[in-house]
């Protein structure tokens, strides 16, 4: 597995524009508002990157939110169950959370979410590789 740094330096070599890590009182206070606790793995990593800037984008057209992004979707959505923090191709689908089940999932607007891995470390990954698993 790749680590947080890797896949940091990955993404400035690409050119990705990256927001400065966020402090624990962001993450508490999007916690509190979306009423869910993220994994420590996720926490760690948006100590170091809060998503990326200005909607930015990898190569392959994913976009990593902002915890600021993240909470204005989430209150802005009908399914409050879901928490993405990642999208693909202008919204097309999401990756993220699903409050009352382990894992990361894909997700299609209001259509059933699919599981497709057990941690935002293995996602984070696929994201930053362009992984097929993830389209």
């Amino acid at each position: 597995m790749m680590s947080f740094e890797a896949i940091i330096r990955l993404w400035q070599t690409q050119d990705v524009q990256l927001n400065t890590g966020s402090s624990h009182e962001l993450i508490a206070e999007v916690e509190q508002r979306c009423q869910f606790t993220f994994p420590l793995a996720f926490k760690e990593f948006y100590r170091r990157v809060n998503g990326f800037r200005s909607n930015d984008w990898t190569p392959e057209m994913f976009s990593l939110w902002s915890l600021e992004k993240i909470q204005a979707e989430y209150e802005a959505s009908d399914e409050q169950k879901l928490l993405p923090f990642c999208d693909w191709l202008i919204h097309s689908h999401h990756l993220g959370f699903v409050k009352d089940k382990p894992g990361i999932y894909k997700m299609y607007g209001s259509v059933e979410e699919k599981p497709i891995c057990e941690s935002f470390e293995q996602v984070l990954e696929w994201i930053a590789l362009g992984s097929q698993e993830i389209y």
